[in-house]
């Protein structure tokens, strides 16, 4: 769609990718090209994760003027359950700098979706919710950074990145949640797409993190980021509101920003197996929120305020890597 790629590039953050990939790329050779007596010392980590993920989106919006709340409405997605494979690829040098990408996707098996309106003074007027959600999640990390070792057991990181995160949840069937008996007509809706999300992040982090060898076998690290600025849309297609009398073709609500914010952390125990094989088990939180922007209504777009677009995610990890 055309106004969603100029909304893209006008309105969010501009984090240019071909930039991203030459420094990588130049990285990787002087990886590949430095310091070549020293060779042995050289590391590639390949691994790959398992991770259960648990997560909530929340969306909130208030109109310049009128009779209704701030905020106006509010949808919150809960619970979202989320099975999820992830690849792993690091390259280090000698000198201790290193370039790290991470990519993932997975699937979306359950959750709840809630939306609800609100009149001035925030009096609720409609509470609706569907108890079956289903979609995915695709995400990409791409992290340079420097890691210095104090002595034989502990070593410290520094690091910088950009973080691509996409969620895509569709609900289906609808409850509500004020009046439960007043409309039976909604219990025909159970099969029927109601709301479809499809939230796009582009962030840029800066981090830092330690690591400590415990014994010959296992190890901890803990890292953890600071996400300054990034750029999000949100694609929001609303199937039973679909004429041109009311928000038209899907996806028919856009909501983006460019001031958005967060923290990602992440903590992993790892056991060395003879041959340069290791397990991982982690925990990881990644929390990214925009308090200021705009939500635009079809069929027209017409400008509202965002006062809210959050993504939040905790996960466990399981995982093996080998180290060449």
């Amino acid at each position: 769609m055309k106004f969603n790629e100029r909304l893209f590039k006008e309105q969010h953050m501009r984090l240019n990718a071909r930039t991203i990939i030459a420094a990588v790329l130049g990285l990787l050779v002087f990886i590949v090209t430095s310091n070549a007596s020293a060779q042995e010392k050289r590391e590639i980590e390949i691994g790959a994760n398992y991770v259960a993920a648990l997560g909530d989106l929340h969306w909130a919006f208030a109109h310049k003027d009128g009779p209704l709340g701030d905020p106006a409405s509010t949808i919150d997605w809960t619970d979202l359950t989320t099975h999820i494979g992830e690849v792993y690829l690091q390259f280090s040098n000698p000198t201790g700098f290193y370039a790290k990408a991470v990519a993932g996707q997975g699937l979306l098996t359950e959750g709840l979706m809630t939306d609800r309106d609100f009149f001035q003074r925030q009096y609720k007027w409609s509470d609706m919710s569907s108890k079956s959600v289903s979609g995915g999640t695709n995400y990409a990390l791409v992290d340079l950074g420097y890691t210095k070792h104090i002595n034989g057991q502990w070593r410290v990181i520094a690091f910088g990145g950009y973080h691509y995160w996409r969620e895509d949840v569709t609900s289906f069937g609808l409850i509500d949640n004020l009046y439960p008996n007043a409309n039976p007509d909604l219990a025909q809706l159970d099969d029927q797409k109601v709301i479809r999300y499809e939230t796009t992040w582009h962030a840029f982090r800066l981090g830092g993190g330690s690591g400590f060898t415990i014994t010959d076998r296992w190890s901890l690290d803990v890292e953890w980021a600071f996400v300054p600025k990034a750029g999000m849309l949100n694609e929001d297609s609303h199937f039973l509101r679909t004429s041109r009398s009311d928000l038209g073709p899907v996806p028919n609500v856009l909501s983006h920003s460019s001031q958005g914010a967060g923290r990602e952390v992440q903590a992993n125990v790892g056991y060395r197996f003879p041959k340069n094989f290791q397990t991982t088990f982690g925990i990881r939180y990644w929390k990214l929120r925009a308090t200021e922007g705009l939500t635009e209504f079809g069929p027209d777009f017409g400008n509202a305020l965002l006062r809210l677009e959050e993504s939040r995610q905790v996960g466990l990890l399981v995982g093996i890597k080998k180290t060449f």
